[in-house]
């Protein structure tokens, strides 16, 4: 029978910090308390790390941004290796039961059974990163409103939205907040899954360590006395149809605030300040956040 090839070892100590946004003594501190991975050593002695390392540490630090501390997260890891061997195993497997979790999720809102579709979601939780449960599994949920059978109705399309804007916002407010990086503001338009849409951004820029305030809908002269009390580095929201947000919010920022930037999801129109818009994927806006914090000399790390 032929051995299965060993990992190589492709990540040294500082990298892998960077990646899971943690100190380098603090992973040491849990390799010699907890032995959860086992790194290799490279000719000269120094400590390196797989990808299988890099999952799992991923998933404790995913863990304790959630609220567990990190013996509880240790605990969990090896109820979920007991129960479930192919907790980490390959992506093309991953992937499908991404699809498989978010048509079951709807199926159980269209129910109405909530409390199948929280213990969904904490499956979910168990086996991926926060970002991935929401933009590959509950952001789907909304499309599958594309695809729903005739008879469900209005009144059960709207009760998955609002059942998803809850749960998002209850995962916004679990993550502790721990900022080191600028004071931001996001804000949403109307439309309920624009506000989901938010959220998730929300979430995406806590992780990282902005201090983060989401307002939801509010109206331009509430925003202005706010703006004032806080004094925020960015403004963070999604286009209109109407490009009606940008174009109310551009003349406050420029007349009375120069010193906040601007930036709104999506990819906008290329006649009106393109400048604004950060397009519509994680790596896209990690790209123009990195852009905008390194002309203050600071980077953003990213999370993959």
């Amino acid at each position: 029978m032929r051995k299965k090839k060993e990992e190589k070892g492709i990540y040294n100590v500082k990298a892998i910090s960077k990646k899971l946004g943690i100190q380098p003594g603090t992973l040491r501190a849990w390799e010699r308390r907890y032995q959860i991975v086992t790194p290799k050593r490279n000719e000269v002695g120094h400590r390196i790390y797989t990808e299988h390392d890099l999952t799992i540490l991923k998933w404790l630090v995913d863990k304790v941004n959630q609220g567990f501390t990190i013996s509880q997260a240790v605990d969990l890891l090896s109820e979920q290796n007991q129960d479930s061997p192919s907790l980490f195993s390959s992506d093309e497997v991953l992937n499908v039961r991404k699809e498989e979790i978010a048509q079951n999720i709807f199926n159980a809102l269209i129910e109405f059974n909530e409390k199948e579709a929280a213990n969904l979601v904490d499956y979910a939780l168990s086996l991926y990163r926060i970002e991935i449960v929401l933009f590959e599994i509950l952001s789907p949920v909304l499309n599958l409103n594309l695809y729903i059978p005739k008879n469900v109705t209005d009144g059960q399309i709207q009760f998955v939205r609002s059942w998803l804007r809850l749960k998002v916002l209850s995962i916004y407010q679990q993550i502790p907040v721990y900022p080191y990086l600028a004071k931001v503001i996001t804000l949403t338009p109307a439309n309920e899954d624009d506000e989901i849409k938010v959220l998730m951004f929300s979430i995406f820029l806590k992780l990282r360590g902005f201090e983060v305030y989401y307002f939801g809908q509010i109206d331009i002269a509430s925003l202005q006395s706010l703006l004032s009390k806080l004094d925020p580095s960015f403004i963070f929201s999604i286009e209109t149809n109407d490009m009606r947000l940008s174009k109310q919010l551009l003349p406050l920022i420029k007349e009375n605030f120069t010193g906040i930037q601007l930036g709104v999801i999506g990819k906008g129109n290329e006649s009106y300040n393109k400048e604004i818009y950060m397009g519509n994927e994680l790596k896209e806006w990690e790209d123009w956040i990195n852009y905008h914090l390194h002309i203050d000399g600071v980077a953003l790390e990213q999370s993959n």
